[in-house]
């Protein structure tokens, strides 16, 4: 029993093993086909994709490849219904269907289809939109039972159930979503996402390739559009350059550059200023030679080979008329060399100036006469005896000499013994005077006044008296030394007038060279603005062939800016036009930004740069523009003139006759320079020599501008070299650079104010001014309109008054001694405290625009910096954009290139050419930023401002100006809105101008109550 229960336990075992065997056995028959299934379907996917990249390279359009790949996926994949919906054009941000269906039973499906062509999708909005939103694959098991399915309640009546989606890419960007149904409630397997995820791929690179071929076609059109418009710009503009030669005051014309200078061109309008006609001059080499007047003509040729050595320049000399007489002309020439720097050819013009050479003649004559008569007047007072009056206790006439005789008519016998009374113009005049010496302890020296002589006529002089005292100190009499004035008077007149002749040309001379500044940088802004603007659109449409030429021109551009700069600054300076605009700055900042910006240049000759610069150097004051190109210039030079070699940059502080100086060493391995070469070097318009300018090119003129700057501020360049040894270049400034304008002034804690105290509640109003008198008829005008005054006589002492009191408001004289009335305004407006106080300006100034305290919001110079527009532009952008902004700007180029720019910033523009019709323009719509221009025809930018503050509702408009004209301190002062009033004490009389501050201080202390005569 035991054997038969022990047999039957081993089968039972058995039997158990078996059953594990076979069940281990089903599972890897199981696993076996799964692996054969997911074999299958990967080998359909691969053949799938291959058959998709091939209709994708061989479809004529993108359609066909959505078509094919749309219908093979439905067929290998299970899920018989597919649609495709693609991004909308026009940047709608919604996903729009596309018409490519694959049914398989279109019957049943029908329905189905015709919503579905009618639906747009948003992001998150039904399948597409969510696959739209997250960029990923979504599917939903039951679509009847998904609320945010759209098509649910149509789907349950056909009998669909399961949704699947999955996005077609380009980059990270979905541009088409591929939907697929079954009527079976079915979730995607990994294989299947895999196989979506390429066939994605895939269709995004077809998309984009198309995309890029449609970009393509589109630039080319529009390039060949811009061709076309470009050839016929460049006609007219050939077209109005013939015009401009025809009616141009000078003649152009074009010279071989050696022998007797053949001429090859001249301009038409040779014949209406010289009288020849321009193929006579053409057909004749020697012509200009021989026309020339004999004397000059030596000069002129020597000048001739001077200049072409030096490339250019401008020589003067006499040429003549076919009419027989000679002209002067000015003669400004460029020459023109080939690839080896010979000099191939000359272009000049010729300006005639045969007029102001006359005055200029004239003037010199002019001037020799009143010298002349300068030094005989001296010698006509130096030989004659000075008249000597004498009088007793009394005030009697005691001694009359013969010069007092010859001054007033009298003989000595008729007038001795009468009251020297008689001899003034009033009693009240001679009792003035004697109580002048008494004030003076007895003597008064060079007193000016006025004698009558025997015909009643008043005669000037200068009086120097005493009193003359007796042994006890008593007065016995009084002495007087006159000298007589008359001639000194109208010699004064005489002066007087010729510096006022003087000063009207030197300001002719600044008007002229803020319009030249206008003229030359206008147009220079816009070829610099096209080509920058060319150069992104050929980046943008990928053609990169024309990028170095729009480079070229956008270099030549920048380079002839720079010569237009450097001579403008250069004329400033020579004008005495040129100011300091002084500040405090951080030094090493300074020098990082500098080696920044200069970094390019040093890499360019495969230079290295060192930079010695302690980053604990105090803070410096002078005027950081100048000290910026000053080493810019040296920098450059530097990096210009050495190849392959080390150029180091050190700074330091230094003291030098108890005087902190910083300087600045700029020290290269280049060529170096010979003792003769560096005797050249800070002439204007001059180099080293003529092979270097040849090979280096350079006008000459960065260092003259350079040595000019720092020597006025008080230092200096100077400069060590051998060749072949390189050279070293160093500026010397002092750390505190003092301001010219203003006269040192005593410090603050040795000016005790004088502040009386105020009645409770009273405004105050400060009067600067170093006047007295001004002092007393400000506090009586004042008074009557119960403001309280006080009185500063200086600008240190106002300063103070002002910090102490807070004032209602403040009026200030321009012209005081030590700190003038510009300083003081400055001061005030840099202080948080003081800066919201009202300032009349009152001044005997005589420049109109000082009138204008208008306010800009921003300024910018032409050429613009785009990058700094840009900031601009986004700092006053509007909340809903397109926001409108104006252009006023009289170059019609310059508008184009301003418009073009707004515009793809998304601005909406609109123009006017001068302030009148920008008024008009603002007038029709309100805009949201005004770009000015100053200088314009019919009403400039100072007059347009004007007329717009004058309106409530448009003074809110920001208004940026950008300009080419030079703005002076007094420009950049008032268009700043940092005055609330200027009154010229020239344009009143004294009582005009009291009740004019008068007025105004009513206005601005007490806006609210109207101000009238009985008030």
């Amino acid at each position: 029993m035991s054997d038969e229960k022990k047999t039957k336990d081993q089968l039972i075992d058995e039997l158990a093993g078996m059953r594990q065997r076979l069940t281990a056995l089903e599972a890897l028959e199981t696993e076996r086909m799964r692996a054969e299934e997911a074999l299958h379907q990967k080998t359909a996917f691969v053949q799938l994709l291959q058959q998709v990249a091939v209709v994708a390279n061989e479809a004529a359009t993108m359609e066909e490849v959505l078509q094919y790949a749309l219908d093979q996926v439905c067929a290998h994949t299970g899920w018989p219904v597919g649609d495709v919906y693609l991004l909308a054009d026009h940047g709608r941000d919604e996903l729009v269907p596309t018409g490519i269906w694959h049914l398989e039973d279109p019957a049943r499906f029908a329905t189905f289809r015709q919503v579905t062509d009618v639906t747009h999708f948003a992001r998150g909005m039904g399948l597409p939109g969510r696959v739209f939103a997250s960029g990923k694959p979504a599917w939903i098991i039951d679509v009847t039972q998904d609320s945010n399915f759209p098509r649910a309640n149509l789907a349950k009546d056909i009998g669909v159930k399961a949704g699947f989606a999955f996005p077609v890419l380009v980059g990270t960007e979905v541009v088409a979503v591929l939907e697929f149904f079954s009527a079976e409630a079915v979730e995607p397997n990994e294989p299947l996402l895999d196989m979506m995820a390429q066939v994605g791929t895939q269709l995004g690179r077809v998309i984009e390739r198309t995309r890029a071929e449609v970009a393509v076609q589109r630039a080319h059109d529009e390039l060949e559009n811009r061709v076309e418009k470009r050839t016929a710009q460049l006609k007219e503009a050939r077209e109005r350059l013939q015009y401009l030669l025809a009616v141009s005051p000078a003649i152009i014309y074009t010279n071989q550059a050696s022998g007797d200078f053949a001429c090859t061109f001249v301009s038409e309008n040779l014949h209406s200023i010289m009288g020849y006609r321009p193929q006579e001059m053409l057909d004749d080499a020697k012509f200009w030679s021989n026309h020339l007047h004999p004397e000059d003509a030596p000069r002129v040729f020597a000048d001739f080979d001077r200049l072409i050595d030096q490339g250019g320049g401008t020589v003067e000399y006499r040429f003549r008329h076919r009419e027989g007489h000679y002209i002067w002309i000015q003669d400004a020439l460029k020459v023109i060399s080939d690839e080896a720097g010979r000099p191939v050819e000359i272009v000049g013009s010729w300006a005639d100036f045969t007029e102001r050479k006359r005055a200029e003649e004239a003037f010199l004559v002019a001037h020799a006469e009143l010298q002349e008569t300068r030094r005989y007047l001296e010698r006509l007072i130096e030989s004659s005896t000075d008249p000597i009056i004498s009088t007793d206790k009394e005030g009697n006439i005691v001694l009359f000499n013969e010069g007092a005789e010859s001054l007033l008519g009298y003989r000595g016998e008729e007038i001795i013994g009468q009251r020297v009374t008689a001899l003034f113009d009033s009693e009240d005049r001679a009792k003035e005077v004697m109580r002048r010496m008494r004030k003076h302890g007895g003597t008064i020296s060079a007193f000016e006044t006025t004698l009558r002589t025997k015909d009643g006529s008043l005669s000037p002089v200068l009086i120097s008296a005493s009193i003359l005292y007796d042994e006890e100190g008593q007065e016995v009499g009084t002495v007087g030394f006159n000298k007589d004035l008359r001639e000194l008077k109208r010699a004064e007149k005489e002066l007087q007038e010729a510096k006022e002749s003087a000063e009207a040309a030197n300001q002719a001379k600044s008007t002229f060279l803020a319009n030249m500044s206008h003229e030359l940088r206008t147009p220079m802004n816009a070829i610099i603005g096209y080509s920058e603007m060319l150069q992104e659109e050929a980046e943008d449409l990928g053609q990169e062939h024309f990028i170095p030429d729009l480079q070229k021109i956008h270099a030549a551009g920048k380079h002839l800016l720079g010569l237009i700069n450097d001579v403008l600054d250069l004329s400033k300076i020579e004008a005495g036009r040129m100011d300091l605009f002084l500040e405090t700055f951080d030094i090493p900042t300074v020098i990082r930004d500098v080696v920044t910006t200069i970094n390019p240049l040093v890499e360019k000759n495969a230079n290295t740069l060192q930079v010695h610069c302690a980053d604990d150097l105090p803070a410096m004051r002078a005027d950081l523009t100048k000290v910026r190109q000053a080493l810019f210039n040296l920098l450059g030079n530097a990096c210009k003139f050495t190849e392959q070699g080390t150029i180091t940059l050190g700074v330091a502080r230094e003291m030098r006759d108890g005087e902190a100086r910083i300087s600045f060493r700029v020290t290269d391995t280049g060529i170096g320079m010979t003792p003769e070469q560096m005797g050249k070097l800070f002439q204007a318009f001059s180099q080293a020599d003529a092979s270097t300018s040849r090979k280096y090119g350079g006008t000459g003129l960065g260092l003259a501008i350079s040595q000019k700057f720092c020597r006025m501020m008080g230092g200096d360049i100077t400069v060590e070299s051998a060749p072949g040894q390189g050279s070293t270049f160093t500026i010397q400034l002092p750390a505190e650079v003092d301001d010219p304008r203003v006269v040192a002034a005593p410090r603050e804690e040795e000016i005790p104010p004088s502040i009386p105290p105020l009645p409770e509640g009273a405004l105050t109003v400060l009067v600067i001014d170093d006047d007295p008198t001004v002092h007393d008829l400000m506090h009586r005008f004042l008074s009557k309109e119960g403001l309280r005054m006080v009185a500063a006589s200086h600008g240190e002492e106002g300063l103070q008054i002002a910090k102490a009191l807070h004032p209602a408001l403040i009026t200030l004289d321009v012209l005081m001694p030590g700190m003038d009335g510009w300083a003081v305004l400055t001061a005030l407006k840099a202080d948080s405290d003081l800066a919201d106080i009202p300032v009349i300006i009152v001044t005997i100034g005589d420049e109109k625009q000082m009138g204008y305290a208008l306010g800009a919001a921003e300024f910018l110079t032409k050429p613009i910096d785009w990058k700094r527009m840009a900031s601009v532009l986004h700092k006053y952008r509007c909340a809903r954009p397109p926001c409108r902004v104006l252009v006023v700007e009289d170059d019609a180029d310059m508008r184009e290139v301003l418009r073009r720019r707004l515009e793809k910033e998304g601005w909406a523009v609109s123009e006017a050419a001068n302030g009148r019709e920008a008024l008009e323009r603002v007038a029709e719509s309100r805009p949201e930023l005004i770009l000015l221009d100053l200088m314009m025809p019919e009403m400039d930018g100072f007059q347009f401002l004007e007329e717009v503050r004058k309106q409530e509702e448009w003074r809110s408009i920001p208004v940026v100006v950008v300009t080419a004209k030079d703005l002076t301190p007094e420009d950049r002062l008032l268009l700043s809105g940092s005055v609330t009033q200027i009154l010229q004490k020239g344009a009143y009389s004294q009582a005009e101008l009291l009740r004019e501050v008068r007025d105004r201080v009513a206005s601005c202390v007490r806006p609210a109550t109207p101000y009238t005569e009985e008030t």
